[in-house]
């Protein structure tokens, strides 16, 4: 064999090794793909299976917690254990109504602000508006709320922001069912919106909506209404954030417009309960003015 043959051989050898160890090597990264994709699934599963049962305490402690207070349970299904195929069960799919993170906790006896700063780190308000989205998500819960709020004593202590929840739907279902007797007036249906904004901004809910009897008839007369300004209200005021239409505030919509109101209220006549206690708001406060709110305002249930 010539030196040019055995070259060519040599060379064919070296080709040959070289396509064998890329091909060896793109095999063996593909493998390793395949076996960290394997191992992520693993721990998907794994997490899966941990979240699944996490669901199931939470909802088992849930269910306990309901029946302590006497609250319908309207699911009775069992979540099903994770598989290694599909989705792991999501909590939508296992709560009976909404997002029920604070059922089941023990809170001390009493309990004042600083245990509820320990209970509730990120503020009362959050866990507040759970409860309070039982109106349109859970309404047989809602009902305890509001009878639980007009006196009835719960069969176990109450967390301070299922208290504070039932006080804003007995007012708010108070309001309600006064303004059951306007059927004209588009406030009616807010008293929740009411309540929860005089206890957000420290206004007495039924003199809220007591003034709009007095200004607009419950916001079916006047030039303000289209604005949605129910109280006469004038504005701008730009240091609460609420803009004006020709010397009127105005706001998109009515619970924007309620909230915005108790606002305004607080602002400038703070812890008025009464229409007595709203120095200039009517020029003059004329009696027959002060009357037209207070026997609303009385109506209604006086003070929340």
């Amino acid at each position: 064999m010539s030196r040019k043959d055995k070259a060519t051989v040599v060379c064919a050898v070296i080709m040959s090794l070289t396509l064998a160890l890329a091909i060896g090597l793109a095999l063996l990264q593909r493998w390793q793909e395949a076996e960290r994709a394997r191992q992520q699934a693993q721990e998907q599963v794994e997490e899966a299976r941990q979240q699944a049962a996490e669901i199931c305490e939470k909802l088992d402690r849930l269910k306990q917690w309901m029946g302590e207070l006497g609250l319908p349970i309207t699911i009775e299904e069992e979540v099903p254990a994770a598989e290694d195929e599909g989705d792991p069960p999501t909590p939508e799919e296992v709560t009976p109504a909404s997002d029920f993170s604070a059922a089941g906790l023990t809170y001390p006896s009493g309990y004042g602000p600083e245990t509820r700063d320990y209970w509730f780190p990120q503020g009362i308000e959050p866990v507040m508006e759970i409860y309070l989205g039982w109106r349109e998500a859970y309404p047989e819960g809602y009902a305890r709320l509001i009878a639980w709020g007009r006196g009835e004593v719960p069969p176990r202590q109450l967390d301070p922001a299922m208290i504070e929840a039932s006080r804003i739907a007995a007012a708010g279902q108070d309001i309600d069912d006064y303004m059951a007797h306007w059927p004209h007036s588009p406030l009616g249906g807010y008293g929740q919106e009411f309540a929860y904004a005089g206890w957000r901004h420290g206004v007495n809910p039924y003199l809220l909506i007591a003034l709009t009897a007095a200004e607009t008839t419950f916001a079916t007369n006047g030039s303000t209404v289209k604005l949605h300004n129910a109280w006469c209200m004038k504005g701008p005021q730009p240091q609460l954030g609420i803009p004006a239409v020709k010397g009127w505030c105005s706001w998109p919509d009515w619970p924007t417009a309620i909230d915005g109101a108790a606002r305004f209220l607080n602002h400038y006549w703070p812890g008025a309960q009464t229409a007595h206690q709203l120095r200039g708001y009517c020029e003059g406060n004329p009696p027959p003015w002060i009357r037209n709110v207070e026997v609303v305002r009385e109506a209604m249930g006086g003070v929340m």
